[in-house]
């Protein structure tokens, strides 16, 4: 309560939208419930991820972080291109 009242605070709002159409008479439904099982894990862990690393990123600009996107997106065309 005491961040949320605040207004220097910077607040955050991020919905995730997961659509999962499986068309397979008797696995549509064991599908469909399995991925939405390990999509709800794969978000969990990376907020709790996110949470613990807050001390290396809360001080981060967008330029900062635009050049880390930057930087990773070499990094993997670099890795892609090897694998080739």
């Amino acid at each position: 309560k005491e961040l949320a009242s605040n207004p220097d605070c910077p607040q955050m709002c991020a919905y995730k939208l997961v659509t999962i159409k499986f068309k397979w008479w008797g696995l549509q439904s064991k599908v469909e419930n399995f991925i939405q099982k390990q999509e709800k894990r794969i978000f969990t862990n990376f907020h709790r991820q996110l949470f613990c690393w807050i001390d290396k990123w809360i001080d981060l600009t967008m330029e900062d972080i635009r050049r880390m996107e930057d930087e990773t997106q070499k990094e993997l065309e670099t890795l892609r291109n090897q694998g080739q």
